[in-house]
């Protein structure tokens, strides 16, 4: 049973997303944000400094078992990310070089992007295929609203770094933009987001909202007239554009085992770190010819595994994270 590798799961960007999480696993998610749109809950190790929590010839092992299984035609990227910050992970240079050099699978990773201030950090992400950092306000008081950074994060230093690998990097930039109803998506604000956008010239931009359970309970949605604003302020900064993911996922979620107890640590695995809906979960029991759902569901309680409405949708969540 793999414990850094997930999926494939469905990705509204990267298509059929094989995460390799190397985090220390919930609930002891290690972040140096504590955004409060995040589907992993609240920070709890609250850290900038960079370790290596687990070899990387372990990581690399559990993805050349799962690529195996799952077969490479069936893997569009090897998506690094993280129960938190994936570039607080020391090896990261190593882990890019290995995974990429074995299997020729495109390489993403995800990231908050404050530590592309460290260049020791922005030679690491050299080899990526795609990095998608995020910078979800141009206003310092809004990226401390919004991120809740840790202290020793500088807003400055930290899209300063992003401008700087920009130089640096040949391959592709997408930024994220989680947009917070009454926070990030007024005018003014998102005027001065695009100032920053076009000194780090994305390739594409992509503009999220919540759609699972986020950490913090008052966190809305923008109206539709001004994710339209949205659009329209920061699609200019974009060589290829600017894409609205605000529409839930679609797709199948690969899940281990073939035993009802394998399959559900699995699935408690994946929903860790990937919310899933109630259809989706349904769909996996589904698939693993699983008659008893109730039972399933029991189990996964036991494992803090729970359901949570939002937006008029059923997710299970994993609740430990307060």
């Amino acid at each position: 049973m793999s414990i850094h590798v997930y999926g494939p799961v469905p990705s509204r960007r990267l298509g059929k997303s094989l995460g390799i999480d190397c985090c220390p696993p919930l609930p002891n998610k290690t972040c140096n944000f504590n955004c409060v749109y995040c589907q992993l809950g609240r920070t709890r190790h609250f850290t900038n400094q960079r370790r290596e929590f687990f070899p990387v010839a372990n990581l690399i092992k559990e993805v050349e078992r799962r690529v195996e299984t799952v077969g490479k035609s069936n893997i569009d990227y090897l998506t690094l990310v993280g129960d938190g910050e994936p570039t607080l992970y020391l090896k990261m240079g190593e882990l890019i070089n290995g995974i990429k050099n074995n299997w020729g699978i495109s390489v993403c990773v995800i990231t908050n992007g404050a530590l592309l201030y460290d260049e020791k950090v922005r030679d690491e992400l050299l080899n990526v295929d795609i990095i998608m950092p995020t910078l979800d306000a141009g206003i310092e008081k809004e990226f401390k609203l919004i991120n809740r950074p840790i202290r020793h994060i500088n807003f400055n230093e930290m899209v300063k770094g992003m401008i700087q690998f920009r130089d640096s990097f040949d391959g592709k930039i997408w930024m994220e933009f989680m947009a917070v109803g009454g926070i990030n998506d007024h005018f003014d604000s998102l005027e001065k987001t695009r100032q920053l956008y076009e000194k780090i010239r994305p390739d594409r931009i992509y503009v999220n909202t919540p759609i699972r359970p986020p950490a913090e309970v008052w966190v809305k949605t923008p109206s539709l007239e001004n994710m339209d604003l949205i659009e329209r302020v920061l699609g200019p900064s974009a060589k290829k554009g600017i894409f609205l993911i605000n529409l839930s996922e679609e797709g199948d979620f690969y899940i281990e085992g073939e035993k009802e107890r394998e399959i559900i640590q699995s699935l408690a695995q994946t929903i860790k770190r990937h919310p899933m809906r109630q259809d989706q979960v349904d769909k996996v029991l589904e698939d693993k010819y699983i008659k008893n759902k109730l039972e399933i569901i029991n189990q996964l309680t036991e494992l803090k595994i729970e359901k949570k409405k939002f937006h008029d949708k059923v997710f299970f969540v994993y609740t430990d994270i307060e």
